[in-house]
């Protein structure tokens, strides 16, 4: 039976010497990715699956606090263990500090190796534990959906054979039918995006890329928004394309479409705005007012612990931020001319990795 794939640990320090000491001593055991700054591992969180990040306090820019901070940040980082591995002294403010910044353990450079690599086990293999679980959970959704999908595909064709009978001819009775046929499609489009919501052991589920023609996806959208008692205005561009998955983009758009509608007064047109850009085309969902810090205080109330988020926006925000992780793209929320609008960026190319 071949070996199962080792755990990555991210190890950031300054110091040459440093990371190639620990660097050294933890290959004997996963694979080591090392980072000079905290900007440099900023800038490669699209990329890194680490078990476990280790970080330095001191550090010239970004200091181990603040990129501790940053890196809670993502939410395909909210289960992965960080760790101080620190000259600062160890005193019980700094570990405070540490662990308020979001960390779990706190290390000094002057302990033995031997404390630091029991340390580094333990918290990687604890990590490993409940990756694991939720990965039994993910496969368990998986076969569920499945099921579900295929009692659903029964059900909706066991009422179209009925819907041929001549009984059916009664117009009372077909507006029933075709309620119960767009509940069904309703309920198999989301049961499509739960499963797109299923890996939440911080991987990002691979998506097929391809050349998709924003004008049939803006199409999609529209059918999608018909459910939403509420006018939602397309604007009309030329033609352009955009390298996505074409059902999970034009399913994110609708709930930011959703996301928009919950916090804007009704009575308010929604507007989709496409542009095509030199690097990419942006998505644009806006509205006439105010509107920015309500939406963004929802964004991190769906971010930060469970409790206190309305179980819908989670799902709007949750769904959005899987969806444009796997497109390395990112939500913003912006105030311009007296509108307030949220969208994102998408490569007209599919990216080098």
């Amino acid at each position: 039976m071949p070996d199962r794939q080792r755990a990555q640990v991210v190890l950031v320090d300054d110091q040459d010497v440093v990371r190639d000491t620990y660097a050294k001593l933890l290959s004997h055991f996963y694979d080591v990715e090392t980072f000079a700054s905290g900007e440099a591992l900023l800038g490669a969180l699209d990329r890194v699956r680490p078990s476990l990040c280790l970080i330095d306090w001191l550090m010239p820019g970004l200091d181990g606090l603040a990129l501790c901070g940053e890196i809670r940040k993502q939410p395909q980082f909210a289960l992965v263990p960080i760790a101080f591995l620190t000259s600062v002294d160890p005193t019980p403010a700094n570990i405070q500090a540490a662990l308020d910044a979001g960390a779990q353990s706190f290390m000094a450079k002057s302990q033995a190796t031997s404390f630091v690599l029991a340390q580094v086990r333990a918290l990687v293999d604890s990590h490993e534990r409940m990756s694991g679980v939720l990965r039994q959970r993910q496969i368990v959704f998986s076969a569920l959906k499945h099921e579900l999908l295929n009692l659903l595909t029964g059900v909706s064709t066991g009422v179209e054979i009925l819907a041929m009978h001549p009984a059916f001819k009664d117009e009372d009775l077909r507006r029933q039918v075709q309620g119960i046929m767009s509940a069904g499609k309703g309920l198999r489009m989301l049961i499509q995006d739960l499963s797109e919501l299923a890996a939440t052991d911080g991987s990002d589920r691979r998506v097929d890329f391809e050349p998709v023609d924003v004008s049939g996806l803006l199409d999609d959208v529209r059918g999608y928004v018909k459910s939403i008692r509420r006018s939602v205005i397309f604007q009309t561009i030329e033609s352009a394309q955009a390298c996505c998955g074409r059902r999970s983009l034009g399913r994110a758009i609708y709930y930011l479409v959703r996301l928009l509608h919950s916090h804007t007064p009704y009575d308010a047109p929604l507007a989709v705005r496409v542009a095509a850009r030199a690097d990419g085309v942006a998505f644009r969902v806006s509205v006439r007012g105010s509107f920015k810090d309500a939406i963004q205080a929802s964004i991190d109330q769906a971010n930060a612990p469970p409790g206190s988020a309305n179980p819908y926006e989670l799902l709007f925000v949750h769904y959005l931020q899987t969806v444009l992780r796997s497109h390395h793209s990112k939500l913003t929320v912006e105030e311009v001319r007296q509108e307030t609008e949220a969208g994102f960026l998408v490569p007209t190319q599919p990216s080098a990795d």
